[in-house]
């Protein structure tokens, strides 16, 4: 009869992955869903943490989180139209620009700030 009410009050932990702690005193929390019963340690729980919350709710009892909604149709690639240019060729976004650096003036250099001005 002893042997029973060790059972009842080990109990199995309800965990896909139980981790089996060993321990004198082992906590447990209970599934306000469910009412199933989890280690701490299996559900990732600390003692103060469990203490401090109103209810827990194991993972199978959480709602399932919506489906992914489906990505906006991508828009159809028009061909590229020429366009005649007026005047002289501007440079690409990101193209390499070919200006000299500018030259430090003397009052920038006399300040030894490391500042350059144009």
């Amino acid at each position: 009869e002893e042997e029973e009410e060790e059972e009842e009050e080990e109990g199995e932990c309800s965990a896909r992955r139980c981790l089996q702690p060993v321990a004198d005193q082992i906590s447990w929390v209970q599934c306000d869903g469910c009412q199933e019963w989890y280690h701490l340690v299996c559900v990732g729980l600390s003692k103060d943490a469990a203490e401090r919350m109103d209810s827990y709710i194991c993972v199978s009892c959480l709602p399932a989180p919506p489906p992914p909604s489906a990505p906006p149709p991508r828009p159809h690639k028009q061909p590229m139209q020429q366009h005649q240019q007026k005047g002289p060729a501007m440079p690409l976004a990101g193209a390499a620009r070919t200006h000299p650096l500018p030259q430090a003036s003397n009052s920038a250099s006399s300040s030894g700030r490391g500042i350059l001005t144009a």
